[in-house]
């Protein structure tokens, strides 16, 4: 069985991996081309000394304390050359994605639906069969390119991704580059390029009753956040 393992480097770029509990998550990493720190692989260096946010996974037993002690285990940090997931992870890695030799993904889509809702808001939905492989946490944004300018704009997801569309909901800036275009020029099928996902505001694990505090229409990633799917909810009090 497989798992999505979230790699969130400290620049904010994010990037998924798939591991088997068989492999290592460090094996993981590198079998799809992102070379996270790593230097021994025996679990006695702690190079590859990251923090899992969220998931379930087997540490291993083949470390020694120095390179990762009970009190760091008890705050959720792991060697990913011994850590094997035992579910969908989290995992902060202390590095750049540019020395990790990955970069933020990049994709074409076409504007499937694109509305003025209301004078401050507009509704935008893209779709490519690109995005059928664009992976991100409930909460994080990408940079759409203005097209005809060298110009892009962060916009956080407003739905999940389904059948290679998502949406976003816009606050509209009069006079904005972006806003001009969405209201004055765009049209179904124009073309989008955009870049992600990026951004540290997503869900973690938590144990008390959550407050959620957003302005309109950035409201919509907070839903998000606990709405990861049908079959994963929360099960604490939002609001």
């Amino acid at each position: 069985m497989s798992y999505q393992i979230a790699l969130n480097f400290e620049d904010g770029v994010t990037r998924f991996i798939e591991a088997t509990g068989q492999e290592t998550v460090a094996d993981a990493a590198y079998r799809q081309g992102i070379n996270i720190p790593l230097d021994c692989r025996d679990g006695a260096c702690g190079t590859c000394k990251c923090k899992a946010e969220s998931g379930r996974y087997d540490l291993g037993d083949n470390f020694i304390e120095d390179a990762l002690s009970e009190d760091e285990i008890a705050e959720g940090y792991v060697l990913t050359c011994q850590m094997r997931a035992e579910s969908d992870c989290v995992i902060r890695i202390p590095a750049s994605s540019q020395l990790c030799k990955t970069e933020q993904a990049s994709f074409e889509a076409a504007i499937s639906d694109v509305r003025q809702l209301s004078v401050s808001t507009i509704a935008l939905s893209i779709k490519g069969e690109a995005l059928s492989r664009l992976a991100f946490l409930p909460g994080q944004y990408v940079n759409l390119k203005v097209p005809g300018s060298e110009q892009s704009r962060a916009y956080s997801f407003s739905s999940l991704q389904k059948d290679g569309e998502v949406s976003f909901l816009i606050r509209n800036v009069p006079g904005g580059l972006m806003s001009s275009f969405l209201t004055n020029l765009a049209k179904a099928g124009d073309s989008l390029s955009l870049a992600g996902p990026l951004g540290s505001f997503y869900l973690r694990p938590i144990q008390r009753p959550l407050l959620l505090l957003a302005g309109v229409p950035g409201w919509h990633p907070s839903p998000r956040c606990w709405r990861r799917s049908p079959s994963r909810a929360v099960s604490t009090r939002c609001t």
